[in-house]
């Protein structure tokens, strides 16, 4: 049942082919929901689908071809549309991809360079077209929306994607970069696929007035690390609480015991959420996890909570501090 939750709202949509496609029925749904649409897709696209049938059903939206691979198709699309709206946009769904090399059955390992080419260009730079045009020409309204579609192949190893896992790689970067630039411009907010927001460093000491001075900052930034870092990587703060906790142990011995396994379920639920980088860390360093750890989780409750805890997660870097951990605590 409709809601008219984007009553009064205003839409590009891309990729609609047929009854199949994502951006058919998000089509469909916009158009049920308040929303004026107009509906884009390759000239050659638009011979051989159906859009014409989805337009009708949906107000009789506009049809403008467009070849994403083109930036004059792109601008003219973006102009059409906002002459059509009388104003600007407050949404574009990019649903656009394609490779050639899935088309001609070449396996991953045996890639035809100049179809990777196109595939990239169709797949993942239509969108920075896309943003790039819609940015020089202001044609989103504050707080619009770019939505595209990626695939977890882009995080993780699923062979069969083939090159378009890689496609879908460089497209999610591309979101998170642009994204950047148009969240400053129009206050929009930017949200990874797991739903995340990107909370990107915009504060003062973070800007430099050009590329050099930004260089110049890197690299005294870098020669400060090599003169504070001993090889190791490791500060000299470790060795100083190793050194303060030997003194404590043998100045005060009559100091009640810091035992943190005493309320270990309690301790456990304190600790369990702190981010794998932190516990890797301490894990790696042999003799903070000997000399410090072990002296406050002296009965190994609280760890071996942890271990079940990392066991049961999916996540490489959790099965690589469970593996870790079971070798220190054993």
């Amino acid at each position: 049942m409709a809601n008219h939750i984007l009553k009064g709202k205003k839409g590009i949509i891309f990729g609609a082919l047929d009854e199949k496609s994502i951006a058919w029925k998000t089509a469909q749904q916009c158009y049920a929901e308040g929303a004026e649409i107009i509906l884009t897709n390759a000239p050659i696209a638009l011979r051989m689908g159906a859009i014409n049938q989805l337009a009708k059903a949906c107000g009789d939206a506009p049809v403008i071809g467009a070849d994403v691979t083109s930036s004059e198709d792109i601008e003219k699309l973006l102009q059409q549309s906002m002459e059509h709206f009388n104003g600007k946009i407050d949404f574009i769904l990019h649903s656009v991809g394609m490779s050639l090399n899935i088309r001609k059955a070449h396996h991953y390992t045996d890639l035809n360079y100049e179809f990777q080419h196109k595939t990239f260009d169709i797949s993942a730079m239509s969108l920075h077209r896309v943003l790039q045009a819609a940015y020089k020409k202001d044609a989103l309204n504050e707080w619009g929306s770019v939505v595209a579609l990626t695939y977890i192949a882009a995080q993780r190893v699923f062979p069969d994607y083939n090159e378009m896992a890689d496609a879908k790689a460089l497209l999610e970067s591309i979101s998170r970069s642009f994204g950047y630039h148009y969240g400053v411009k129009k206050k929009g907010e930017l949200y990874r696929p797991n739903q995340t927001k990107v909370d990107a460093v915009n504060d003062a000491w973070d800007k430099f007035d050009s590329k050099e001075v930004y260089d110049i900052f890197s690299e005294q930034w870098l020669k400060e690390c090599h003169r504070v870092l001993k090889p190791t990587g490791m500060t000299d703060v470790w060795d100083e609480t190793l050194q303060y906790l030997a003194e404590w142990k043998k100045e005060i011995p009559d100091l009640p015991e810091i035992n943190f396994d005493i309320e270990a379920e309690q301790t456990f639920e304190e600790i369990k959420d702190l981010k794998p980088l932190v516990y890797r860390k301490i894990f790696e360093n042999e003799e903070l996890f000997q000399q410090i750890v072990l002296t406050i989780f002296p009965e190994k409750k609280v760890l071996k909570l942890l271990l079940n805890y990392f066991e049961s997660k999916e996540t490489s870097i959790y099965k690589t501090l469970s593996e870790k951990l079971k070798i220190l605590i054993v």
